[in-house]
């Protein structure tokens, strides 16, 4: 029997560095011989690999596809408890969720065929009915037990105990596979115990059961408030009519202030990325900008003024670039804009890099920074600087903070 682990371990890459051979089609072929013509039992965990089939270790017809990252969902079957998926609906606890990859047979496989030798059988399914686990089992129709022939599992908690238990039932099921191994594996299992050992399973069911529910009703209340705060997330990765509509949600929602998108504005309309931000007694008008380099045309600076003089409102006198920029680069890594000789075109203007305006948020959010402290940060000339780490050091030494 083979055991495939397809997931990323950076101790046996660093083991075995010096031993990796290329694999070949040669390699493809053998592990084709050895489950069809050499009755072979081959079992792979699924992981982090991206892989769209498992044609390259020899197992024909199945596509894999990433999962749903929110996908905690498992079931198992309950009334087919034949030897392989009994083991498995055992080992439920163990599959670490979300998993990996949804499994499906390609489109006229050798597995949908009517008469077909090779059957799938399910271990592991979803809520969705993507399937998470399954074998594909040789059948002739002369024997009652299973014979699987391919087992492509999730990954599990303790992957090396499952492979303990699988080469116990292989053992069973082939009689002369690893006939080294004892067949006396029932003297450490629940059997020839009362009936009270069987119902202290069914209550362990029974609040694993209660559990799954109480984890999915958090995952949809944490789904809820993450759409609450999406508009937080674009400031760092958006750009065009995204990142407007999030500056201005953000604006308007957690510092309290009144916005005007300028493009919706019939008599003399701004065009682009403009909007109209009232503070206090003021009128400020922003433009928004979300660009991938890393080094944004300084010609950002000059359209801040003369949208201004385009502006036939005579309350607008200050004007503010807020600019989503490098915006492919973590938020943490990006360097600052506008430097060196650009820098002095900056001080006539509110320069906000949305990574100040999330921060501040998060200040207001979190940290119980006032909206007047805030907003007298956030709309001084210049470039607005805000070291969120050391206003929550701060905040974390007062009395009663959390």
């Amino acid at each position: 029997t083979v055991f495939i682990n397809l997931h990323n371990n950076e101790v046996v890459k660093k083991e075995f560095q010096s031993k990796i051979k290329r694999y070949t089609d040669e390699d493809r072929k053998d592990f084709v011989k050895y489950w069809l013509m050499k009755d072979g039992l081959i079992t792979v965990f699924l992981g982090d690999y991206v892989f769209s089939n498992l044609y390259q270790v020899g197992i024909p017809d199945l596509n894999l596809t990433k999962v749903n990252k929110q996908d905690i969902s498992i079931n198992v079957p309950t009334k087919e408890r034949k030897e392989v998926a009994g083991l498995f609906n055992e080992l439920q606890s163990q599959v670490i969720l979300p998993t990996n990859n949804y499994i499906s047979a390609q489109p006229k496989s050798v597995y949908s065929t009517d008469g077909s030798e090779y059957k799938i059988r399910y271990l592991y399914w979803n809520n969705n009915s993507d399937d998470l686990g399954i074998f594909v089992d040789y059948d002739k129709g002369y024997s009652s037990s299973d014979r699987p022939r391919f087992i492509i599992l999730p990954q599990f908690k303790n992957n090396l105990l499952i492979v303990e238990k699988l080469l116990y039932l292989i053992s069973k099921l082939y009689s002369n596979l690893l006939p080294e191994l004892p067949n006396s594996d029932w003297i450490n299992s629940d059997l020839y115990y009362p009936s009270e050992i069987k119902d202290y399973d069914k209550k362990i069911e029974s609040v694993i059961a209660s559990s799954r529910k109480e984890i999915e009703a958090l995952e949809e209340q944490k789904k809820i408030a993450k759409d609450k705060f999406k508009s937080l997330r674009i400031l760092l990765h958006g750009s065009g009519d995204e990142l407007k509509d999030a500056v201005i949600d953000v604006l308007r929602s957690i510092f309290k202030l009144k916005v005007i998108d300028s493009d919706t504005v019939n008599e003399g309309a701004i065009r682009n990325e403009d909007i109209i931000i009232e503070a206090k007694s003021e009128k400020i008008l922003a433009e928004i900008k979300g660009v991938k380099t890393e080094n944004p045309s300084p010609l950002f600076i000059g359209q801040v003024w003369k949208h201004i003089h385009q502006s036939r409102d005579p309350d607008i006198k200050r004007g503010a670039l807020i600019l989503n920029y490098d915006l492919e680069t973590n938020p943490a890594d990006r360097s600052p804009a506008y430097t060196g000789e650009y820098e002095e075109g900056l001080n006539d203007i509110i320069f906000i890099d949305t990574r100040i305006l999330f921060d501040l948020s998060m200040a207001i959010i979190d940290y119980g920074m006032g909206i007047d402290e805030a907003l007298h940060i956030l709309f001084q000339n210049g470039r607005i600087n805000f070291d969120l780490g050391k206003y929550r050091e701060v905040k974390n030494q007062l009395p009663g903070f959390r």
